[in-house]
This record gives structure tokens, C-alpha cells and sequence, in this order.
């Protein structure tokens, strides 16, 4: 059973980030924590956006800034790539076609 709160120590194992770096992008992403009582309670979505913020960061090689856009816009690097290939695709079946006339 999954757990509906997770600790900064948690999250910090689960993402191998240091906790100030978690800090970091809580700010500059402006992520809502829940705070019980002193401390703060990650949920799987807030871990779920810090994963996608550290594969936009560490993986795909975004700024902060264009991570940020990126996330707003709602389309990951991978969902980008496979609509280009499609599209690309498409225009290859049209220029075959205009080329076996």
C-alpha cells in the first residue's frame, strides 16, 4: 500500500537528490508541500513532479527556466520527439507518393 505522505528524508532516497536541491526546485517550480506539524509531507504527486523535474534537468539537459516551460506546456523531450517522427513520417508517405507519379 502506497503511503499518502512522505518525509524530506524519503524523498531524498527515492530521488538521490540532496534535500537542498529538493528545496531548490520546491521554490523554483513553485511546488505546494503540505506542511505537518514542523515538517514538510511530500505526496506521490509532489515526488512524481520532482522525478520529472530531475529528467528534464539531469537527462534531457534543460535549464531551469526552460524546464520550468517545459512543464507548463505539459509535453515531455520524448512526447516532442515521437510527434515530429510522426509528422515526418507523414510527409515521407506524401513525397513517395508525389514522386511515384
Amino acid at each position: 500500500m502506497e503511503k499518502l505522505f512522505y518525509s524530506i528524508s524519503e524523498v531524498v532516497e527515492l530521488l538521490e537528490l540532496p534535500d537542498s536541491t529538493i528545496r531548490y526546485y520546491e521554490k523554483r517550480f513553485g511546488l505546494k508541500i503540505q506542511i505537518q506539524g514542523r515538517n514538510k509531507a511530500f505526496t506521490a504527486e509532489d515526488i512524481a513532479k520532482l522525478r520529472e523535474i530531475k529528467e528534464l534537468r539531469d537527462v534531457e539537459k534543460f535549464t531551469i527556466n526552460g524546464a520550468n516551460k517545459q512543464l507548463k506546456t505539459g509535453k515531455s523531450g520524448k512526447q516532442k520527439k515521437a510527434e515530429i517522427i510522426d509528422k515526418l513520417k507523414g510527409i515521407r508517405e506524401i513525397l513517395t507518393r508525389i514522386k511515384g507519379d
